[in-house]
């Protein structure tokens, strides 16, 4: 019985040096972490515990500064963070903008409003709304998606008008409702805002024409 005690205890004793070893904090990197959050990196809590999220954000900064991109708090990335300025002196370039157009708007719509709705908003006016406040319009949006189980299948764009103030593209798309696909036009009416952005005013279905019953795979 003495044996198997002092081999009981002298496990947990081990166990024990284990667990403290284990959950020991790496000073070096939980200041390494602190300099790497006040730069714009993400590494998460500056807990001094090494993870994915401060290998990530240690292979970020390696990048930006021709390190070796390892992940590994080395002493070159040290010193290059103890040099880093920070964040509020870093000079970042403009962000590239991409081309806006009436179809541009039209696509993002489609392609977010049934999983992202919040994410279309930037894309429609206070018209399109319908006197609801943004939060109303998500929430109509994610009940009409859960009680008709809506989802899109496929569409494609069929038409494209457009002047200097207004455009409306015509779409032809198929949607599933109830396990059930349907096949339909949607039109949507475009006005260009001061800035050059094309938000989406109105929208409306129409039937299709027989010999366009079924739309080619566009997205989904």
């Amino acid at each position: 019985m003495r044996r198997v005690a002092r081999s009981g205890l002298l496990v947990l004793l081990l166990l024990g040096a284990f667990v403290s070893l284990s959950g020991a904090v790496d000073v070096d990197l939980q200041q390494a972490q602190q300099q790497l959050g006040r730069l714009g990196y993400d590494a998460g809590a500056a807990d001094g515990v090494y993870g994915p999220r401060t290998r990530q954000a240690l292979e970020a900064f390696q990048r930006a500064q021709g390190l070796p991109t390892t992940g590994v708090l080395d002493e070159a990335t040290r010193q290059a963070l103890d040099m880093a300025p920070p964040a509020a002196s870093v000079v970042l370039p403009p962000p590239i903008m991409l081309p806006k157009s009436p179809l541009h708007a039209v696509v993002d719509y489609l392609r977010f409003h049934e999983s992202q709705p919040a994410r279309v908003l930037s894309h429609v006016t206070a018209h399109f709304l319908n006197g609801m406040a943004p939060q109303e319009w998500i929430d109509q949006a994610i009940r009409a998606r859960l009680t008709q189980a809506l989802t899109y299948v496929a569409w494609k764009v069929q038409k494209v008008e457009l002047d200097d103030t207004q455009a409306t593209v015509r779409v032809h798309t198929r949607v599933r409702v109830h396990g059930q696909e349907h096949a339909r036009a949607e039109v949507f009416t475009l006005v260009r805002t001061p800035e050059d952005e094309w938000l989406i005013d109105a929208w409306r279905l129409e039937p299709l024409p027989q010999e366009e019953q079924r739309p080619q795979a566009g997205s989904s």
